[in-house]
């Protein structure tokens, strides 16, 4: 170009840039060497360009789709890491963004072996909660490769949640726990501590081998299947755990508090207005100061004895609203508080009843149902009955639980009773209910025999419960009604020798008539079958709708006589019906006490719960109580991911062994008409070596 031109090099490389960048710039060339040259030159710089073009477009088209596959690398430190993907990801998100609250937010990274948009389409379809200023931050992974768990920034997390993955084998899924944690250790040193959930409680200890002090476990179904039991026998216990648990409402705190240092355990009961008082963390003393370590070594001392002196190193765990909503009182303060209530601190003379025989109904499957059944015989009377009905074949039942270390004859307090068959239809539920009319409590369980679908497990579990109940209430009705026929006329003699009675109404005096229409709650209205051979009022007649009362307050009954109607006050109802259970009590016939015996409580059905939207129908279906399991875990986990000495203290507050949770009659703590104040409660609680944590007021629900 230069010898074309007869310019420099330098100026002739210039001219040939600017014709290869911009093609105009050949326009005032003359000599056809020139713009042939040019014209090359051109095409040369379309397809140099054309190239750089792609390349660029190339490289950022597979930033981008890294991006959305969530292969890229997390700059974070001091966040929550959660591997896998389960039906408890969404309430464990949900409790650690609670957490996270008082903290202004945080970070969440899950990493799952899913597609990220999927990941995150999920979260945001069924997150119905305020994140309350949490990130939410998905990636694509296996948490069993060492890569990808380094990609998360493993090593730099506060703690990690290991979840189980839904529909595997459970020791498939424990196997694949323990190459996760063999993965996390091959890091090196990491920050904080992994929580493992376990599926079933005998591979536990060999996670812990692996895994070390770093590694705490929770084992979901074991820890379920317990609180169900609990629950079975405490009625309004879920409610309790659940608001308990987790991190909304009241929960507990550990916290040092160094002005209490050398009180006793005794004092320290009475040294919060806003916090009760659990139990003390006692730290250990490591040689080397490490904090860690300290935190390794230290246990959990739930109720101690009143004496126990607070070391300088010990923390107080507390239940309370938030950890800034309370503050110590001044010792002398709480010297006081102690010894006034001390002065009111006696135990009233009332006893609880004894143990008796009770019949039980599981209703469904589970896998560890023969720890279920061990756990249960060890909290029931004697000669007591457990019915087993599902549709698992009884032959098969009986193997299983074999194989599991479970032999009937073993079992001290329980005799099991199986029933076969579908528990969504009713012929087969009135078949079972024939068989035994009356229980005092039922288990509704998640059928792992059936659909593992938890909406199709929850709608099961629903149906099942309606149909128990519409049935038992029925069957209830019936026993009334042909109990109060019995004794009408067995007393039918002595009504016509005497002369009859007048019941007042709102209007006056009016003659006895038969009671139509009934308008009552249910309970009232199958009662007033129980008045209906009283002297004051005539036996029911067919027209009597007893069993079809809605259930609501009862206020007034209407009555007729003839053609005419009138409004009978319900506390004179009240009044006989008082009147007429004293009458029996007394009775020695065998017909009054079989109508007695008649007067059966209602059943107590506890339902297992997967999904936290259906708690709504369940409310609706007027359910007992219910355990939304895999709400219950996920706060189990997220307060243990918090905290790790957490586990030592649910695991023995949650359990059979050393101190647990119990709903008591309130007469052991005070008499009927008796005004106390809580420090009152709490001083008659120590008495009982017992911590009294709250109360619940009559007629009000938890």
């Amino acid at each position: 170009m230069s010898i074309l031109t007869e310019k420099g090099f330098l100026s002739s490389l210039w001219i040939v840039w600017t014709w290869v960048s911009d093609p105009g710039t050949h326009a005032d060339t003359e000599s056809s060497i020139e713009r042939t040259l040019a014209f090359l030159l051109t095409i040369l710089g379309m397809l140099i360009f054309g190239l750089m073009i792609g390349i660029v477009a190339e490289a950022v088209s597979e930033k981008v789709d890294n991006l959305k596959k969530g292969s890229s690398r997390v700059v974070e430190v001091n966040h929550t890491l959660i591997l896998g993907w389960s039906d408890k990801i969404i309430p464990t998100i949900h409790e650690i963004c609670l957490a996270n609250e008082s903290e202004g937010g945080g970070t969440i990274v899950v990493m799952a072996e899913r597609d990220k948009q999927e990941m995150e389409e999920q979260i945001n379809e069924r997150a119905h909660f305020d994140f309350l200023g949490t990130c939410v931050i998905c990636r694509s992974g296996s948490p069993i490769i060492a890569n990808d768990l380094e990609k998360v920034a493993a090593q730099s997390a506060r703690s990690i949640i290991a979840l189980t993955e839904d529909d595997v084998d459970p020791d498939v899924a424990d196997t694949m726990a323990v190459r996760i944690v063999l993965s996390l250790k091959s890091l090196g040193e990491i920050a904080g501590h992994a929580v493992i959930e376990m599926s079933d409680i005998d591979n536990r200890e060999l996670v812990h081998l692996v895994g070390g002090k770093k590694v705490e476990t929770v084992v979901a179904h074991d820890l379920i299947g317990r609180l169900m039991i609990q629950c079975a026998r405490q009625p309004g216990l879920a409610l309790v755990l659940n608001d308990l648990l987790g991190f909304q409402g009241s929960e507990f705190y550990i916290k040092a508090w160094p002005e209490l240092t050398g009180m006793t355990f005794g004092e320290i009961c009475y040294a919060f207005e806003d916090a009760i008082v659990v139990g003390i963390i006692r730290k250990g003393a490591p040689e080397d100061d490490d904090e860690e370590e300290s935190i390794d070594l230290a246990t959990s001392i739930i109720n101690p004895s009143d004496d126990l002196v607070l070391l300088p190193t010990d923390e107080i765990l507390v239940i309370a609203e938030d950890d800034d909503t309370y503050q110590p009182l001044a010792k002398k303060r709480i010297r006081r508080l102690k010894k006034n209530a001390e002065l009111n601190s006696f135990l009233p003379n009332w006893k609880e009843a004894p143990a008796i025989a009770e019949n039980l109904l599981f209703v469904g499957w589970r896998r560890d149902i023969e720890d279920m059944i061990c756990e249960l015989d060890e909290n029931v009377g004697e000669n007591s009955t457990l019915t087993l009905f599902a549709s698992v074949p009884i032959d098969k039942r009986k193997e299983i639980m074999r194989e599991n270390g479970l032999e009937e004859d073993m079992l001290k307090n329980l005799k099991l009773v199986h029933v076969q068959g579908n528990p969504v239809l009713r012929r087969d539920l009135e078949r079972l209910c024939e068989y035994s009319p009356m229980f005092d409590s039922a288990l509704i369980l998640s059928d792992a025999s059936g659909e593992p679908n938890m909406t199709t497990s929850d709608s099961q579990s629903l149906a099942t419960i309606l149909l128990l109940r519409d049935i038992q209430d029925t069957m209830w009705a019936q026993r009334m009604l042909r109990s109060s026929r019995g004794m009408s006329k067995q007393n039918s003699s002595e009504e016509l020798s005497k002369p009859k009675k007048r019941v007042l109404n709102q209007g006056g005096l009016s003659e006895p008539s038969n009671l139509r229409n009934i308008v009552a709650t249910r309970r009232e209205a199958l009662a007033l079958a129980m008045i209906a051979s009283d002297n004051s009022i005539d036996s029911l007649d067919g027209n009597s709708n007893v069993s079809q009362c809605p259930d609501f307050e009862l206020n007034t009954i209407t009555c007729s006589e003839g053609k005419k109607q009138f409004t009978m006050e319900a506390a004179l109802v009240r009044k006989l019906l008082r009147e007429k259970l004293a009458s029996m009590k007394k009775a020695k016939s065998a017909n009054d006490l079989i109508n007695q015996s008649s007067l059966q409580k209602n059943c107590t059905m506890i339902a297992e719960i997967l999904d936290s939207r259906t708690k709504a129908l369940v409310m609706s279906a007027k359910i007992s109580d219910y355990v939304l399991s895999n709400e219950l875990v996920a706060k189990v986990i997220a307060t243990v991911s918090e905290c790790r000495i957490m586990n030592d203290v649910l695991s023995e507050t949650l359990s059979a062994a050393g101190n647990e949770t119990y709903i008591r009659e309130s007469r052991l703590y005070a008499d009927i008409g008796e005004v106390l104040t809580f420090w009152d409660i709490i001083a008659r609680g120590r008495l009982r070596k017992e911590i009294v944590f709250g109360y619940r007021l009559n007629g009000k629900n938890w």
